[in-house]
């Protein structure tokens, strides 16, 4: 039964998203991260970084990006994060976020002061 119950609240949750649209301003913030991640240029991928980021457990400060950088957009992360499709998601106060789904992992982006930025990682569960 708590499969059954597992599976449907994630299709709720699936259901409730959409891919990014083409005329969405998301999309070109996502042209902008994903060609920082094939190009492996740690500078575009920090400015497109909301900061402090969560990372293992504790807010870190652009200073110490390089960490962060390292550990999580790993060539395998890059690869994956370039090929996949964010999805949007409304939560019930009007904010919008996107999801994407790589790596067993979720990674969130939001709108923060008026752009779109990398916000934090959570595991797919």
């Amino acid at each position: 039964m708590t499969i059954r119950v597992a599976t449907l609240s994630l299709l709720l949750v699936l259901a409730a998203m959409t891919p990014a649209a083409a005329g969405d301003d998301f999309q070109p913030f996502w042209t902008k991260f994903t060609a920082a991640l094939k190009a492996d240029d740690q500078a575009a991928v920090k400015a497109l970084v909301r900061f402090p980021t969560l990372y293992q457990g504790e807010e870190v400060g652009a200073d110490r990006f390089a960490e962060v950088y390292k550990g999580l957009f790993t060539a395998k992360n890059r690869a994956c994060l370039a090929k996949a499709k964010p999805l949007l998601q409304e939560n019930g106060d009007g904010q919008t976020s996107y999801f994407a789904f790589c790596s067993k992992m979720v990674w969130v982006f939001d709108r923060i002061a008026g752009d779109w930025r990398y916000a934090e990682i959570g595991p797919d569960d």
